[in-house]
């Protein structure tokens, strides 16, 4: 008898599996396969052509789509798409990446590939703080 309520209300706990919340983000288009290497290693373009190399920031990073291969780091520190590098204190390991804009302010959070967490030896749970460097 207990039973029956809860095999009829299966199918509306499945039915809501279909909700965007718990779907994954969609693969990205258009993306190029290469790296990006137009720029200088270690130089980034400001908005107003001044060029500058270095640190660009800590960031705290949680694991971005497990579906979009690459190493790459999603962050608000940079403005457009280019090379760059990320260090974990944490492991004491460096990496090279893809720096890929997002919108936010500079102290919001960001997104690492799963393939760089992995490099990296972080936990795919955990939120990381990485030091961003191009």
């Amino acid at each position: 008898m207990i039973l029956r309520p809860l095999l009829l209300s299966a199918p509306l706990f499945l039915a809501a599996c279909n909700l965007p919340i718990f779907q994954a983000d969609p693969a990205p288009t258009g993306l190029p396969a290469a790296r990006i290497a137009e720029e200088p290693a270690g130089m980034v373009e400001q908005a107003d052509g001044a060029v500058q190399s270095g640190q660009l920031g800590s960031t705290l990073a949680t694991l971005g789509a497990a579906t979009e291969a690459g190493l790459w780091l999603k962050t608000p520190l940079v403005t457009k798409r280019q090379p760059g590098e990320v260090y974990s204190a944490q492991t004491g390991k460096r990496l090279a990446v893809d720096l890929i804009p997002i919108e936010g302010p500079a102290t919001g959070g960001s997104r690492l590939s799963l393939q760089a967490m992995q490099q990296l030896g972080l936990s795919l749970t955990s939120l990381a703080e990485v030091d961003v460097s191009a």
